[in-house]
């Protein structure tokens, strides 16, 4: 993401909001949800978790579309391109 932060593409906003989202939504969420539970409000942290779930499965959504309407990313800008395509095609691979 830092090595890409001067480079443009036809979508290379959107992608590079896709990785910081998927950053966002990995650790931080996760240390989010630990310290809900560890407070003793199971129930919240568990419709925290799923309402995270949700916003994941629908960020994976956005950054598959993203990549895959993109133009001229892959020659452009491939260390921004090739990680999307690559994390979104193992995620869907491995929900299938």
């Amino acid at each position: 993401l830092g090595a890409t932060y001067s480079s443009t593409c036809d979508a290379s906003l959107n992608l590079k909001a896709w990785l910081l989202g998927g950053l966002l939504l990995s650790w931080p969420a996760s240390a989010v949800v630990a310290w809900m539970n560890s407070d003793g409000a199971l129930r919240h942290a568990f419709v925290v978790e799923l309402g995270l779930l949700a916003c994941s499965f629908v960020w994976l959504a956005l950054g598959s579309v993203w990549c895959w309407q993109s133009e001229d990313c892959m020659e452009r800008v491939p260390l921004l391109f090739w990680p999307v395509f690559a994390s979104t095609v193992f995620v869907w691979c491995l929900l299938i």
